[in-house]
């Protein structure tokens, strides 16, 4: 092959070392591989927390992937900072000995991975406080808008919602279902915590004021999709990177 592509699936292979040797096998010469996964600075930075879950076996850094990569025979020649899940990075490698010369954002994003302290255990205990301090402001404002007679549901149930919602202590008591487009999910429960799973049809036969945006990510098309929503005082509460209240206001 002379390119060969993973996005969003390298960090669930639970013997990494196989499968890159595998692609050298299957790889030309001068072909390059090109994946794509979270940014370990990304999810610490910006306390991206509920992306850590089952289905994640590994969580990448520019400097770890280089000297992985080193080690079975290729080399990493490029890489990009992109947008996905809160923050990814876009990998460009190939065999070690290609005629790819290496591109100064290698060097460049190494060195802000060090700068930022990602190698040290100080990083991980502040990440712990940001998590703790993300959990806190969610659930006052969940909080108070139930004690001001607010109904409030989710949307979108993806494994990041299941992490989201036990590490904060969010329950059925405080959403009263959860909204999500994909037929495969709907008619069923979140995992323990059993909040019905509804197709967005439901939100007409049991309205609600509030919508925790549980797939934050995709925040931006789920409000463009469901403006409607937004009639009186309703709003969009998405809880990550940064808590924010969407509102009509946001489309005058």
């Amino acid at each position: 092959a002379k390119i060969i592509t993973g996005n969003n699936v390298f960090a669930h292979i639970d013997d990494l070392g196989s499968a890159i040797s595998n692609i050298r096998d299957l790889l030309q010469p001068d072909g390059i591989f090109v994946f794509e996964v979270s940014y370990r600075l990304d999810v610490i930075e910006k306390t991206l927390f509920d992306t850590i879950y089952h289905e994640h076996l590994d969580y990448h850094s520019v400097k770890s992937l280089r000297e992985f990569l080193k080690s079975r025979g290729f080399k990493l020649f490029h890489v990009e900072r992109v947008a996905s899940h809160g923050g990814s990075i876009r990998v460009f490698s190939g065999l070690q000995n290609n005629r790819r010369i290496v591109t100064p954002n290698v060097k460049k994003l190494i060195q802000i991975e060090i700068d930022a302290g990602i190698y040290k255990r100080q990083k991980y205990s502040k990440f712990s406080q940001n998590i703790a301090k993300s959990g806190h402001q969610l659930t006052a404002e969940i909080v108070a808008a139930r004690q001001a007679g607010r109904k409030i549901a989710g949307y979108g149930a993806p494994a990041k919602a299941t992490t989201l919602l036990h590490q904060f202590g969010i329950s059925a008591e405080d959403l009263l279902y959860i909204v999500d487009d994909s037929p495969w999910k709907q008619g069923l429960v979140t995992p323990g915590l059993k909040i019905p799973i509804v197709p967005a049809s439901y939100l007409e036969y049991e309205p609600v004021d509030d919508l925790v945006l549980l797939a934050w990510n995709f925040a931006k098309p789920i409000i463009d999709k469901n403006k409607s929503f937004l009639t009186g005082n309703r709003r969009f509460i998405v809880p990550m990177p940064q808590l924010r209240m969407v509102t009509v206001d946001a489309f005058k």
